[in-house]
């Protein structure tokens, strides 16, 4: 029905540097009380039934802070070595589907899952609180020549299958921290995702994504499509995050810069887009559990709605094209009581006069 290159998408080929080791000694608590983690839990502790999936590099499958918070997951990557430009070193698994989604090599994946359900062994415990967790490993590892860490690099095949997989596979909400600009594609082209994009949201799927590391105003898919929540990156007092990039289409903010979360041994001080995507997700996630628990419907036009409605306002001087603001778990589960207590649920998403 259609035809579109099968383009490859990479992570950790951005302005940002590679992550240090977190130092003991940093508690990482910062970044989950700038966005009212605390008050959020204590709201709402999250429901196991809820699954976060996770599109990205797989996880450290073997690392304490997932121990008990995994529901089940899976591996689309099939990268061939003919794919790669010469000097390109493919690592790990890159051959066919499997229910395996490790990681041994790059350890995005195992940041963002951190963020969002990690069990709080030497860090905070992850934003979504109960809620289980799907791995998805839709970008294999890579090596590059003069770089001396490994990459995650994907097909766009391959993390569509891992997109709808996530949503086969009972996913309530997807973390998508990756993109590709749309700079790169041919003039005229359809866009990367927009038929698992679409097949996701008729599902009922809330999908967030990171806007991008590129420092300036551009489009990145899937982040730019209207039904995703598109998340930029603050620091640590509130400025927007230089590398963080801008857009009409960007939701919200969260934290995204030396954020305390797992690697594929021990932690990391995570910094990019990719790492305020999924502070996002895992409020996503707890706005869910709390509309199951309250026996409410909640669709993905709502939560966004709710989540940008919620979020506080910019520090001085902030720019357009950096969202509603900075996310608030807490307020946006206030809200979302204060309209089911009220029962107008149906009019929670409905777009503001004027």
């Amino acid at each position: 029905e259609s035809v579109i290159p099968n383009y490859l998408c990479t992570v950790g080929l951005d302005r940002t540097a590679a992550n240090p080791p977190a130092a003991e000694n940093d508690d990482g608590w910062a970044a989950r009380d700038q966005v009212n983690g605390r008050e959020a839990l204590a709201r709402e502790p999250g429901d196991p039934a809820v699954i976060v999936g996770i599109v990205d590099t797989g996880l450290s499958l073997g690392h304490p802070e997932f121990a008990g918070r995994i529901r089940s997951g899976f591996d689309t990557v099939q990268l061939g070595a003919g794919e790669m430009a010469n000097g390109v070193m493919l690592l790990g698994d890159s051959s066919r589907p499997d229910t395996n989604p490790l990681d041994t090599h790059v350890g995005h994946g195992s940041a963002c899952a951190g963020i969002i359900g990690g069990a709080g062994f030497a860090m905070p415990p992850g934003l979504a609180g109960a809620c289980m967790m799907l791995p998805i490993r839709s970008l294999g590892a890579a090596k590059f020549p003069g770089r001396e860490n490994a990459v995650g690099i994907g097909a766009i095949s391959d993390l569509d299958m891992g997109l709808v997989m996530a949503v086969q596979l009972g996913a309530h909400i997807v973390n998508m921290s990756f993109g590709t600009d749309d700079a790169d594609l041919e003039p005229g082209a359809p866009k990367p995702h927009t038929e698992a994009v679409a097949y996701a949201s008729q599902r009922g799927v809330t999908l967030v994504a990171a806007s991008g590391n590129s420092g300036d105003a551009r489009v990145y898919w899937p982040a730019a499509f209207p039904e995703v929540i598109a998340t930029g990156a603050v620091s640590a007092g509130g400025e927007i995050c230089e590398f963080s990039t801008t857009g009409k289409h960007i939701a919200l903010c969260a934290p995204g810069e030396r954020v305390r979360a797992p690697n594929i041994e021990g932690y990391q001080l995570a910094t990019g887009t990719s790492f305020a995507a999924p502070f996002v997700a895992a409020a996503a996630a707890l706005l869910v559990s709390r509309a199951q628990t309250r026996s409410a419907p909640l669709d993905p036009a709502t939560v966004k709605h709710l989540l940008m409605a919620s979020a506080r306002p910019h520090v001085a001087e902030v720019a357009e094209g950096n969202g509603a603001g900075v996310l608030d778990a807490a307020k946006a589960l206030e809200l979302l009581d204060q309209a089911l207590d009220a029962d107008q649920t149906t009019d929670i998403g409905a777009p503001d006069d004027g």
